[in-house]
């Protein structure tokens, strides 16, 4: 951060500290709302784009019924910890726990979503 760079794009708490300290400014953030409310949006801000950086756990391809079964357990468990509850709280993020077809369609929506936004700017 030694006046290097000119802009950043990466989630809130990933610049949280610099943002913080003043060595960066918010300009605005991709959520459908303010996660804080000193920052706009994308859409206030007069741009119509809402996207969110969210997080999986995936398997390979084939993977046993029995043992996808298993990992969403494993995942639902870990999920419902309150040391889960306080990292999105520490790290401001919004809770979006999907499994099963739930995540199969907000997956392939995201999919869709990417690739319009591709198109639309000749990068696909």
């Amino acid at each position: 951060m030694g006046a290097q760079v000119k802009a950043g794009i990466s989630g809130l708490s990933e610049f949280a500290e610099q943002i913080k300290s003043g060595r960066m400014r918010a300009l605005a953030t991709t959520g459908q709302e303010r996660t804080d409310p000193a920052i706009p949006t994308l859409t206030e801000s007069g741009t119509d784009v809402v996207m969110t950086n969210w997080r999986g756990v995936f398997a390979p391809p084939g993977i046993r019924p029995d043992a996808r079964d298993k990992l969403v357990a494993l995942m639902t468990e870990l999920h419902a910890l309150p040391a889960w509850t306080e990292l999105l709280k520490t790290r401001d993020w919004t809770d979006a726990f999907l499994t099963g077809e739930a995540f199969t369609a907000f997956l392939a929506e995201d999919v869709a979503k990417t690739e319009a936004v591709l198109k639309e700017i000749g990068l696909a």
